[in-house]
């Protein structure tokens, strides 16, 4: 159980680890611990961060010299077939456990696996559906006091009584998605056929003003 930063550090300390983001920025809070290895992403670190950090740095953006803002699995494409080659020079036949700040994508084991580099994934059990499914984390954050904007689930997206009741514009999220894929602000019925078919969506009064990011960690044991 890791109760502490001193606990953390003890369990990081003596293991190789590469990191894998679409944004560096992400793991600077790990680079700061200089833990990592390897870092492989999508956009290109700021320069030197490698002597910084300690750290051995690969990113699309170098490879292409042009940055895709939205980031995600099809800007680390670009890396794929070289990073096999690219990592192998110098980590061929290592062991390295994963720091990976989203998916890590089965075709970047097998690469890397065919090169000599072995990356080690942590153990993953299924998640909770409050996790990971839109229409049941908002009732689950409501239960832990954390306010959220007025909602509802439906199978069936009516602009005319969607916007008598949440006003215009208003959000409408697939259960499933990360980082803004799925979600969709609605003004009108044109924008509402923008929207894939499907449901049931989430369907939420747009907040205005300075949106605030809640932030919290859930434990293997389930504690909040």
């Amino acid at each position: 159980m890791i109760t502490s930063l001193d606990d953390a550090y003890d369990a990081l300390r003596g293991t190789g680890w590469l990191g894998f983001t679409p944004r560096p920025f992400l793991f600077l809070p790990l680079l700061r611990t200089r833990f990592l290895s390897v870092l492989v992403s999508g956009q290109q670190m700021d320069p030197g961060w490698a002597s910084r950090f300690g750290v051995e740095c690969f990113s699309a953006e170098e490879l292409t010299r042009m940055r895709d803002e939205a980031g995600g699995r099809s800007d680390l494409e670009h890396l794929l077939p070289r990073a096999g080659d690219l990592l192998s020079r110098r980590w061929r036949g290592h062991r390295l456990a994963l720091a990976s700040y989203g998916q890590w994508w089965p075709e970047w084991r097998a690469a890397l696996a065919g090169s000599g580099v072995h990356v080690q994934p942590p153990p993953a059990g299924p998640l909770p559906d409050v996790l990971t499914d839109k229409t049941c984390m908002r009732p689950w954050l409501r239960s832990l006091h954390v306010r959220t904007p007025a909602d509802t689930v439906t199978a069936r997206l009516d602009h005319v009584s969607l916007r008598r009741r949440f006003g215009s514009p208003y959000v409408v999220q697939q259960p499933r998605g990360t980082g803004g894929h799925g979600t969709h602000l609605v003004r009108d019925e044109r924008d509402l056929g923008r929207i894939p078919p499907g449901g049931p969506w989430l369907v939420s009064r747009c907040a205005d003003g300075v949106p605030v990011n809640h932030h919290g960690l859930v434990g293997s044991d389930g504690t909040v």
